[in-house]
């Protein structure tokens, strides 16, 4: 299948969501929902994503550092945005892990290097992100009667993740991959999972690395989960903390498979089954859901002006040297 035709099938399914969600809830009653925003503590969640991206700029600047990348804050802050950027035209929310490593390969000449930092990021993420969802599951299963329903989840989540990291650290099967591509006479695939392999030992042969990732990159998403929580008491849902805890993990990475438009309509249908266990009308888990999007939209023009600058830098010095 050819990637225009993919393309579509991703339109047609975020459209084909939108539209069942929009015509089982009134667009109206999702707007009215919209409108008891409380701007407090809406701006409370704007203050919590702006610190979420200066801990995600020196997580990543630790693992440049590591691969003896030195690449200064302020240009992986401007990357970082431009990734938000163009997330919001690249068929999946990982779109703009690629622009990134490729905006940052630029700057340090090594691209597979480059690539393995973000992908690093990505992975201890996920694993933080289980690991929370699991403490959170155990501290709320006796407390809060909703989080019952969703641990069976969250266990499978937290195996699923830990077990995945465990096989692609194991240099015997990483090894046994490569022979397999060579057999298969695809040797530059081979080659580029060799280079991979040997940018992600460096992290892992250094004592302690992994172990910082995996504290910044739960501290990380903790002040993820924090958010979430807050702008869902800006539009008053009533929600247990421990239940967001939960739930949250399981909607973001479900978000990363690539099956719609940057998560359009799987979005709205995750937040409505979710929310909905919890007594949360249709109306206001999409307002909630829309409220999200709306700010991945602002760090998105933020990233779009940063982009359009320094394409607009780049054009004078190519005027100058010309």
């Amino acid at each position: 299948m050819s990637k225009r035709s993919w393309l579509i099938i991703k339109l047609c399914l975020s459209a084909l969501l939108i539209g069942y969600l929009l015509q089982r809830i009134p667009l109206r009653d999702i707007l009215h929902s919209l409108a008891q925003v409380n701007g407090l503590w809406l701006g409370v969640a704007v203050l919590l994503a702006v610190l979420g991206k200066v801990i995600s700029t020196l997580r990543w600047r630790y693992l440049l550092a590591v691969q003896e990348m030195p690449v200064p804050f302020g240009v992986l802050f401007g990357s970082l945005l431009v990734g938000y950027f163009f997330n919001n035209f690249l068929p999946s929310t990982i779109g703009g892990d690629a622009v990134r490593a490729f905006d940052v390969a630029r700057y340090s000449r090594r691209n597979m290097a480059s690539l393995v930092t973000v992908l690093t990021e990505r992975v201890m993420g996920i694993l933080a992100l289980a690991s929370l969802a699991l403490v959170a599951a155990l501290l709320g299963f006796q407390l809060i009667r909703p989080v019952g329903q969703v641990v069976l989840m969250v266990v499978v989540f937290f195996m699923v993740g830990f077990g995945g990291f465990f096989l692609i650290t194991r240099r015997s099967l990483v090894e046994r991959g490569v022979r397999l591509l060579r057999r298969l006479k695809w040797i530059k695939l081979a080659q580029k999972g060799e280079d991979a392999y040997r940018a992600f030992s460096v992290m892992r042969d250094r004592r302690g690395v992994l172990t910082h990732v995996f504290m910044i990159s739960a501290l990380l998403q903790v002040n993820v989960l924090l958010y979430y929580y807050v702008l869902s008491l800006s539009l008053h849902l009533g929600v247990s903390i421990f239940y967001f805890f939960c739930i949250i993990p399981i909607i973001l990475v479900t978000l990363q498979l690539p099956v719609s438009i940057n998560g359009i309509g799987v979005r709205e249908g995750l937040y409505v089954f979710f929310l909905g266990l919890v007594g949360v009308s249709g109306e206001k888990a999409i307002a909630f859901s829309w409220l999200d999007f709306s700010m991945t939209i602002v760090m998105g023009l933020a990233g779009g002006v940063v982009f359009a600058l320094r394409r607009t830098r780049r054009s004078g010095e190519t005027a100058r040297i010309s």
